[in-house]
């Protein structure tokens, strides 16, 4: 049954892929689809026919699934078209570079004949950095559409899921998303207790707040093969959510579903802080269902459960296929549920010698690098594909790193929280988690 469940939901995202590719008529779809249909009709009591033939049915049906969604209004028919007036609501924090900032627009609306109408895509905007607008934010922006094949990272934006570009528009500022008070608030108390670069490391962590991360901190970072760590993506969210498991399953053992439940919870209160930033939510729905097969005590029903989970993703949205963040997301968690058993038990067997003490102790440590060592080694592939490089440090620099990364975050949301009303005691626990934070500076700056 769960391969069964595996081979349609594969064959649903095939069929999406596929129409990325071509083009069928009306009529071309209909007949392929009746005869999938026939064969699994006529030859129903042979598994082999029945199954193919639906498997083909759900191809066909993602292929027109894809091509019914895309031919909704799209921005990219409105390129170079020019002027036009979109609204559309910031789905990311800003990006600086000097006195540039980068918006993400998802739009929602556009103007035309004096009306608004339905439309989808993703434009990014470059504007002066003040006034500045955060995640969440309804803004109605007036400019021209430019396509993206006319700058150099073109290619790279489509994967991203933009049809468009926008230099400098006309910004109105139409409604304050509410995400965006409450992370200012929450960055501003971090701000108060930690020096820099600690601050801007804690707010990259704990709120996904990148921007005022130091320029040579964000290259040793980047160098050192750790930029994951403040890229609040799948494989930083699998990693922390493998990590939370194993700790809370130490501390509260096995025996009740207490760790689940903490884990859950941990986990969709920081996706909430990153600002439920679409890859955030994704992974945490993704490591969801990982949860929910522990809990069921099915483990291996999650990979099925995953597959299924990422049909349904791309069903909804056909783009997100090509979504890096979501591509990083599945595979990260896919290395979770089938590597990191492996080395999990490879760890365990290496400490089965030693004292129940030292073993202990040394179990969520092991548990810890096999979450890492998982989830890191099932998306080198991708990384190395989409980032052009690959550090050779980057699995002990991870791994030295992680060391201090829970403690950093939860003494970070201890600091931002008790800011809104004791600064005085935020500022104690500040010098706390600073000695975390400069760690995990140290290592990254070291390797």
């Amino acid at each position: 049954e769960e391969m069964r469940l595996i081979s349609l939901s594969l064959a649903w995202v095939a069929g999406i892929y596929i129409g990325s590719l071509v083009s069928l008529s009306l009529y071309a779809f209909l007949s392929a689809f009746i005869l999938s249909l026939i064969v699994a009709l006529l030859w129903h009591k042979r598994p082999a026919f029945l199954w193919g033939g639906l498997c083909l049915i759900v191809l066909f049906s993602g292929i027109g699934c894809y091509q019914w969604r895309l031919s909704e209004p799209t921005l990219q028919s409105f390129n170079d078209q020019g002027v036009v007036a979109i609204r559309g609501e910031v789905d990311r924090d800003p990006e600086f570079e000097g006195t540039t900032s980068r918006l993400r627009l998802s739009a929602q609306e556009i103007k035309i004949d004096s009306r608004w109408e339905k439309v989808s895509g993703k434009v990014l905007i470059y504007t002066t950095v003040f006034p500045s607008y955060g995640q969440g934010d309804l803004l109605q922006v007036t400019g021209e559409l430019h396509s993206l094949s006319q700058i150099e990272d073109g290619a790279y934006l489509t994967k991203q899921g933009f049809s468009s570009t926008m230099s400098y528009p006309q910004i109105e500022f139409v409604q304050r998303g509410w995400l965006f008070n409450l992370r200012n608030r929450l960055a501003d108390s971090l701000d108060s207790a930690l020096p820099e670069p600690q601050s801007s490391l804690a707010q990259a962590l704990l709120l996904g707040i990148r921007s005022h991360i130091p320029d040579s901190l964000r290259d040793d970072f980047r160098c050192s093969g750790t930029t994951h760590l403040i890229a609040i993506s799948g494989l930083n969210v699998a990693i922390l959510a493998g990590i939370v498991l194993s700790s809370t399953a130490w501390f509260f053992g096995r025996q009740r579903p207490t760790y689940i439940l903490i884990a859950f919870g941990i986990i969709w209160v920081y996706a909430l802080l990153t600002g439920m930033q679409p890859p955030v939510i994704r992974a945490a729905m993704m490591f969801s269902l990982f949860l929910a097969a522990l809990w069921l005590g099915r483990p291996r029903s999650a990979l099925p459960s995953l597959v299924l989970a990422a049909a349904i993703m791309v069903g909804i949205s056909p783009l997100v296929l090509w979504d890096v963040s979501f591509q990083l997301s599945f595979v990260a968690v896919a290395g979770l549920i089938l590597l990191f058993p492996a080395f999990q038990r490879w760890g365990r067997k290496a400490m089965a010698g030693e004292k129940g003490a030292l073993t202990s102790v040394a179990n969520p440590i092991i548990d810890s690098f096999a979450v890492t060592l998982a989830a890191t080694i099932a998306t080198l592939p991708l990384l190395a594909y989409y980032f052009g490089y690959l550090s050779l440090v980057a699995l002990p620099a991870t791994f030295f790193a992680l060391l201090a990364l829970p403690g950093a975050i939860i003494l970070a949301l201890l600091i931002a929280l008790l800011g809104l009303f004791a600064p005085a005691l935020s500022s104690v626990i500040g010098w706390v988690d600073w000695l975390f934070l400069s760690y995990i500076i140290k290592v990254v700056e070291g390797f």
